[in-house]
C-alpha cells in the first residue's frame, strides 16, 4: 500500500511540475520549440513532456529555474518556508 501511495504522489508532483512550466512558458508566449531549444529537447519530446508521457530530467529542472527566474517553490507548488524535502515523501 505504501508503494501505491508513493507512486500516487510522485505522479501528482510530475503533473503540478509539468503544468506550472507549461504555464510559465505561455506566460513568457514561448512556443515549445523555444523552451524545447533551452532546455536542449526536441520539440516532440518537450510536447510529449507537456502532455504526460514523461517528465523533466533534474538538470532540466535546474535549468527551467534559471530560464524562469523562479524559486524551486514555485515549480513545486510548495508554500514559501516549506522543508522541501517533506513534500516529497
Amino acid at each position: 500500500m505504501r508503494r501505491q501511495t508513493a507512486t500516487t504522489n510522485l505522479e501528482k508532483n510530475r503533473r503540478k511540475i509539468v503544468a506550472r512550466v507549461r504555464e510559465l512558458r505561455l506566460e513568457r508566449r514561448w512556443t515549445q520549440e523555444e523552451l524545447a531549444k533551452k532546455l536542449g529537447l526536441s520539440q516532440a519530446r518537450l510536447s510529449e513532456i507537456e502532455r504526460g508521457g514523461g517528465s523533466f530530467a533534474a538538470e532540466q529542472l535546474v535549468e527551467l529555474l534559471q530560464l524562469f527566474n523562479v524559486p524551486l517553490e514555485d515549480i513545486i507548488g510548495a508554500a514559501p518556508g516549506t522543508v522541501l524535502i517533506s513534500t516529497f515523501l
